[in-house]
């Protein structure tokens, strides 16, 4: 199934929804019942051909129909999507549906006044003068003018339940579309003049057409009747008048006969009368009966200026109580509707009821209805606004007399608004009695604040000092640290020197060894040279006195050596406890400086640690401070709670509760 665009493109009648045939139905039994009328008069009075009649008839049903299938096309577009297309869809469709009666009714009496244009000056096969003519264009222009009559409700009818649901569809997206301004009493006042200027001018060309055709057949019957009378006279041997003719059978006018008005004779002797709508006359001849024949004519006036002034005078005589009657109609209409419109307006703009005045009608119809329901209405209004009044006194034990929602809300809201000042009431004594004990509590907190910010300011101190004293242990600790690595350094100095005595203590030793065993060289060199010396006696003395001193200084030297040795042994054993007493003093420095270095490091922890605890500490006692202003603050808080709770619970016993 082809969906047409929004925009009116090209429909199908299998893409036909709900509105299309119903605006088609109720517009083709309109058009069925004018066509009928209308091919009747062309078929009898203008001898149209049929089948002219029938095309024309289709051309002219295809040139309203196919307008109206696209000036729909918005709104079936929107129909076939069930309301789900976007906001822009939904204006244009309602904005098509405002533009439909205009567009149409242009379309379709164009159509209509074409036709019959085209009907009457091609199509007419009949004899017609200039009033015939002009009151068969007449004819066409008064089905023109009734179609806002005829056509408008009709289509508005046809359109209305698709139109009322579009309708409601922008009420729910809360849209306001731009729409053209129609006034009632405007519309009555068009309808009324359809109908009148429609009847009357149809009337009136009917008439006139009526008319012109009894003249012509007057006339031409008198100027028969004539010729009859003058062919008579000359039979008779009398004379002829002056506009009086005789003629051979061979000068006889050719000019057919007015088929419509008077059949052709059957015999070549009859009377017969021709009409020269060229010149304005009408022509008669009348055989005398020896073969010769009588002719005469006269001029024939067909009033067209008369007849219409006559219509024109009748159409004014006859809209005039039409004008009248309509705005008679409409002010009867729209009055009271007005009335409704001003107090409206007024109660919107002013918003007050009393003294709004009733809107007054005399009419017992519908808009009776709507003006005594309107009264109702503000009646209901004014008892609301009464009790809203008596309750914005403080009075709750207002009552409504009246049912209806509005009445039984606004029952259930006194109802509820007494009960929430019966709680507001005691809910004001509870808070002025709770607000008189949180008072004094709070007071006890504020105390309570004030000595624990004393005592937190107290520890800040000795969180301070501490901080101090840390600092104070690290420096020492550095100094410490300083002194053991200055210690230690002493100690691997020491060490080191030592390790070299012992070293040259040991290169003693073996000096020793030899200065020994040179000493028991010497000693045995001694006592050699001392046997020498005996065995060679006197001469040897000085050499044995020689020997004994070699022999005696090599024993010192031997014992010295020893003696050396003892002490060289005792330095080395020294040497060895200084060394070791010295590798622990070393390690004990090192421990020292290790231990120093910890304790800096812990202190420089502490330290930190202790600068954030004061900062805590420092923090807290700022909260402490802000909590006892807070608490100031609550107090003051609670006193003002109390006041309002006391002025509340002084308020609620303004109202009248039914209770009471």
């Amino acid at each position: 199934m082809a969906t047409p665009s929004s925009s009116g493109g090209s429909p199908t009648l299998s893409a036909m929804t709900a509105v299309t045939p119903r605006a088609m139905l109720w517009i083709g039994v309109l058009d069925l019942s004018i066509t009928v009328v209308v091919l009747l008069l062309w078929l009898t009075v203008l001898e149209v051909d049929a089948l002219a009649a029938l095309l024309l008839t289709a051309v002219r049903v295809g040139l309203w129909v196919w307008p109206l299938l696209r000036m729909l096309g918005p709104v079936r577009a929107w129909e076939q999507s069930s309301g789900r297309r976007g906001d822009d869809h939904l204006l244009i469709a309602d904005a098509a549906f405002h533009q439909l009666p205009r567009r149409f009714l242009l379309r379709y009496a164009g159509g209509w006044l074409a036709i019959q244009l085209v009907a009457v000056l091609f199509l007419a096969r009949v004899d017609m003068g200039a009033t015939q003519l002009v009151a068969a264009l007449l004819g066409a222009i008064a089905i023109v003018l009734s179609l806002p009559a005829l056509l408008l409700p009709l289509l508005n009818h046809a359109t209305f339940p698709i139109h009322a649901t579009l309708s409601t569809r922008l009420l729910q997206r809360d849209l306001d579309p731009p729409r053209p301004r129609t006034p009632l009493a405007q519309v009555l006042l068009l309808v009324f003049l359809s109908l009148c200027s429609g009847a009357i001018v149809g009337l009136g060309s009917m008439a006139a057409w009526v008319r012109a055709d009894s003249r012509e057949q007057q006339s031409m019957a008198e100027q028969r009747h004539r010729a009859e009378r003058e062919a008579l006279r000359v039979s008779a041997g009398l004379g002829l008048d002056d506009d009086t003719q005789l003629l051979d059978p061979t000068q006889l006018p050719q000019q057919p006969v007015d088929a419509r008005r008077e059949q052709a004779p059957t015999a070549a002797d009859q009377p017969r009368t021709i009409l020269d709508r060229e010149h304005d006359r009408i022509l008669a001849i009348a055989p005398v009966g020896d073969g010769r024949w009588v002719l005469v004519s006269a001029d024939y006036d067909q009033q067209l200026w008369q007849t219409l002034l006559g219509l024109f005078l009748t159409t004014l005589l006859g809209l005039t109580p039409g004008v009248l009657a309509g705005l008679a109609v409409s002010t009867v209409i729209t009055g009271p509707l007005r009335r409704i419109d001003d107090a409206t307006r007024q109660l919107i703009e002013t918003g007050r009821l009393r003294g709004q005045a009733r809107v007054m009608t005399i009419s017992n119809d519908e808009v009776g209805d709507l003006a005594h329901n309107f009264n109702r209405m503000l009646d209901v209004f004014e008892e609301l606004a009464f009790a809203a009044h008596h309750v914005a006194e403080g009075d709750l034990a207002v009552t409504l007399d009246r049912s209806g929602d509005l009445q039984d809300a606004f029952r259930a809201m006194i109802g509820r608004l007494a009960e929430t000042v019966e709680q507001i009431r005691s809910t004001a004594l509870e808070v002025a009695a709770a607000s008189a004990q949180i008072q004094a509590s709070i007071q006890e907190q504020e105390q309570a604040s004030e000595q624990q910010a004393q005592s937190l300011r107290e520890v800040g101190d000795a969180v301070a000092n501490l901080a101090q004293s840390a600092e104070a242990i690290t420096a020492a600790a550095a100094g410490v640290l300083v002194d053991a690595e200055q210690t230690r350094s002493n100690t691997d100095v020491t060490v080191a020197r030592i390790t070299e005595l012992g070293t040259q203590a040991a290169g003693i030793g073996i000096l020793l060894g030899l200065i020994a065993e040179i000493a028991e060289r010497s000693d045995l060199l001694a006592l050699n040279g001392s046997l020498e010396a005996v065995r060679a006696g006197e001469a040897g003395r000085g050499f044995a006195l020689v020997a004994a001193e070699m022999r005696r200084l090599a024993e010192r030297v031997t014992g010295t050596v020893a003696d050396v040795e003892t002490q060289v042994r005792a330095i080395q054993s020294a040497s060895a406890s200084s060394e070791a007493a010295t590798v622990e003093s070393r390690n004990l420095a090192q421990n020292t400086a290790q231990a120093a270095r910890k304790i800096s490091r812990e202190t420089e922890q502490q330290g930190m640690s202790t600068d954030q605890l004061a900062i805590t500490v420092h923090q807290v006692v700022e909260i402490a401070a802000a909590t006892s202003m807070a608490i100031s603050q609550t107090r003051a808080t609670t006193e003002g709670l109390r006041a309002h709770a006391e002025y509340l619970e002084q308020l609620t016993k303004d109202f009248r509760l039914p209770t009471d």
